[in-house]
């Protein structure tokens, strides 16, 4: 499924508003918005989730390029239609990420 290509200053949020960040991109050399594109195998936490029980710390992402990819490897796409199908929390309940806001030039399939 097409969408924007996820980087690493792209605002994300838990269901809890806490924010996410982008540790390990998954590549440092292809740029968009002057910011490292996120691959397959970018790592990401939460660095304040207000839930006290199973606090929400990561997040899984589902959404791929099958077309697009940076030093060998799927970058990271965001579709607003598709919802939970863009990535879960591991938060209790699991629910999908919030995206706040994302660069909108780029897309990918």
């Amino acid at each position: 499924m097409p969408g924007l290509l996820f980087h690493q200053l792209t605002v994300v949020t838990c269901p809890h508003a806490g924010p996410l960040t982008v540790t390990v991109p998954g590549q440092v050399r292809v740029r968009v918005s002057g910011q490292t594109v996120a691959t397959a195998d970018v790592v990401s936490a939460f660095t304040v989730c207000p839930l006290l029980i199973a606090p929400c710390t990561t997040v899984v992402w589902a959404n791929f390029s099958t077309r697009v990819k940076a030093s060998g490897k799927p970058v990271v796409l965001y579709e607003a239609a598709l919802g939970p199908g863009n990535g879960m929390t591991n938060g209790v309940p699991p629910a999908p990420p919030t995206v706040m806001a994302i660069q909108s030039r780029v897309r990918g399939l």
